[in-house]
């Protein structure tokens, strides 16, 4: 549903993406949600680390979507953050075994989206005529 290209400093990360919609009044609401984690962006079973600065196609595909008609006059946002909540087990981006990663350890994560020319981030929604 989203095909996001980024770069990052450090060799594993997690990232959420929520698709909303914003309606004409600017209230939001989910309409996807989506998760992944880098070092294992091309299968879930073998990981593959990042290189700094390398150009990563980060495809989110099992986004669960809420079936739902879009109002006339509303928007949709891209949103796509850092996962860092008390539900999901913390990676620190060391590209090891997460499970064993400290705040001792801990370090920034940056990410950077590309937008433009050959790697142009882009969201896919199914659509329906009805």
């Amino acid at each position: 549903i989203s095909r996001i290209y980024a770069t990052l400093n450090v060799p594993d990360a997690d990232f959420s993406i929520f698709i909303q919609e914003v309606d004409e009044k600017g209230i939001d609401k989910n309409i996807a949600i989506g998760n992944i984690r880098v070092k294992y962006r091309k299968d879930s079973e073998t990981p593959m680390l990042a290189k700094p600065n390398e150009v990563l196609q980060l495809n989110f595909n099992d986004v669960f979507i809420y079936i739902k008609k879009i109002k006339k006059g509303s928007k949709l946002r891209l949103v796509f953050e850092s996962i860092n909540n008390p539900w999901n087990q913390k990676n620190y981006g060391f590209g090891g075994d997460v499970s064993l990663e400290t705040t001792n350890t801990s370090r920034i994560i940056e990410a950077t989206i590309l937008t433009g020319g050959k790697y142009a981030s882009k969201i896919v929604l199914p659509v329906s005529k009805n």
